[in-house]
């Protein structure tokens, strides 16, 4: 039952950004991080949220191999220092999803953190003049209650609408908190992705 309510929510949202007029404000892009199964296998989910209107334009999965540790226990900065091929592959399929609905003549504009597999998926022939990067590096937090610094304040900005959806998800859905491993998202893991959920969902349906 619960697949089946997916499959119909995925081709609800496909249908719905049909519909939608010329694509004119930024995207906000990053990945949200489950576990599936368990911890040696993990999934990121990237989302694409308008900046201004905070509308889901895009999700699209990146099954990965875990560390067997949990992601707040890692090496600060481990993610991003060398490109992983499955993001730059999920990264590519969102923008190449989302190029057609910008108005014509005008790159897509999205912010993003500091993950090296953003550059490394802009510079796709076919989306090296499409794309405007506009990196956000993860900066070096202090301890708890400390003020945040310049580059934390303009980071957190830029990243709000996507950090809130993902805030949203950890604490409304208690399999997908960062300690839980998610049975639920094993069928997504177990799929071998060439294109985003809703061409998917839109080709089941047919």
């Amino acid at each position: 039952m619960a697949e089946r309510l997916g499959r119909h929510a995925i081709l609800f949202h496909a249908r719905s950004r049909s519909q939608l007029p010329a694509l004119n404000e930024t995207i906000v892009h990053d990945h949200w991080e489950v576990f599936v199964g368990r911890q040696d296998r993990a999934l990121g989910v990237g989302t694409a949220v308008g900046a201004q209107s905070w509308f889901v334009y895009d999700i699209d999965p990146a099954p990965h191999r875990g560390s067997g540790r949990r992601p707040d226990r890692k090496t600060a900065g481990a993610a991003t220092t060398s490109a992983n091929r499955s993001y730059i592959q999920s990264i590519k399929r969102t923008f190449r999803g989302l190029i057609p609905h910008v108005s014509e003549g005008q790159p897509l504009v999205c912010n993003v953190d500091g993950r090296k597999d953003y550059q490394v998926a802009a510079r796709a022939h076919d989306l090296l003049s499409r794309v405007d990067l506009r990196v956000y590096p993860n900066p070096k937090r202090g301890p708890k209650g400390t003020p945040r610094s310049p580059e934390a304040i303009e980071r957190d900005r830029a990243m709000f609408p996507v950090d809130q959806l993902h805030q949203l998800l950890r604490h409304s859905c208690s399999d997908h908190k960062r300690e839980s491993v998610a049975e639920s998202a094993r069928v997504i893991y177990r799929k071998r992705w060439t294109r985003s959920l809703p061409e998917l969902a839109l080709e089941h349906a047919a």
